[in-house]
């Protein structure tokens, strides 16, 4: 494992591992990743991405990513089936970024969080978000994105009408419309939740938008793991953070794979 401020890399198995990286425009890594590993037929990933216009916004990204990780360990050895325990993990996550102190006297929000989880048991990846970092499966024969971004710009485009084109020359093409944070009414604090059967051989990716703001298509993605000549999570990781930043790193990058 390496691990500092702006860097971190981690590989708790041959088949789980994950980087994260501040790029090259931010002046922190507001981003956050955990993973473990409960046995050899489940993986837990977690992926969180700190509102940068809230407070303390790399506090909550950590809170987010340790509580949540945390819960779903514990409810997943005590039994409780996946889809239970991601609800449990993701309040958790919810509580701990509630406790970020705030300083009413400074200008910025509640702190908050994006957050994308997965629990793989077998070939079932059971995966809980909110907000707009992504899951995908990537795969020789089809890849696809797995969530869909709690985001005003997909909203604006499915909901209101409003062209791509359009929507992406919005102010709001950037803002996402739900978060975990303390100003979250508890009605809408509840995940999406999907479950995905693993047809065989490929990659469980979950990232924040620093990668998939530069990668929207999931064919693609694939096609940048097939440049390593020996793709493994870890190298893979690496390679991903690495195409991000050379395509500008306009924000920190996070990255967890499972090869499934």
């Amino acid at each position: 494992m390496h691990k500092d401020i702006d860097i971190i890399q981690l590989q708790p198995a041959p088949n789980l591992a994950g980087a994260s990286d501040r790029g090259r425009r931010h002046h922190q890594n507001e981003d956050a990743i955990a993973l473990q590993i409960i046995d050899t037929q489940t993986s837990i990933l977690v992926v969180c991405d700190g509102v940068s216009s809230s407070q303390q916004p790399e506090l909550a990204s950590q809170s987010a990513a340790t509580a949540c990780i945390q819960a779903i360990e514990t409810a997943i050895r005590s039994g409780i089936e996946p889809d239970a325990a991601m609800i449990q993990g993701i309040e958790q996550a919810s509580i701990a970024v509630s406790n970020v102190p705030f300083d009413p006297y400074l200008p910025d929000d509640y702190s908050a969080t994006t957050i994308v989880a997965a629990i793989v048991q077998g070939n079932l990846a059971t995966i809980g978000w909110i907000g707009d970092s992504r899951a995908y499966w990537l795969s020789p024969t089809k890849s696809l994105q797995l969530t869909q971004d709690d985001s005003w710009i997909r909203e604006a485009i499915e909901v209101d009408g409003i062209t791509p084109t359009e929507a992406k020359k919005s102010p709001y093409a950037h803002s996402i419309i739900r978060w975990v944070g303390a100003d979250v009414p508890t009605d809408e604090a509840q995940p999406n939740l999907m479950t995905f059967t693993i047809p065989g051989a490929g990659y469980l990716l979950l990232c924040t938008d620093g990668l998939s703001d530069y990668v929207p298509d999931p064919a693609y993605l694939y096609h940048l793991i097939q440049q390593i000549p020996e793709p493994e999570p870890l190298a893979i990781a690496r390679h991903l953070v690495r195409y991000a930043n050379q395509q500008g790193g306009h924000d920190n990058i996070t990255v967890g794979l499972y090869l499934g």
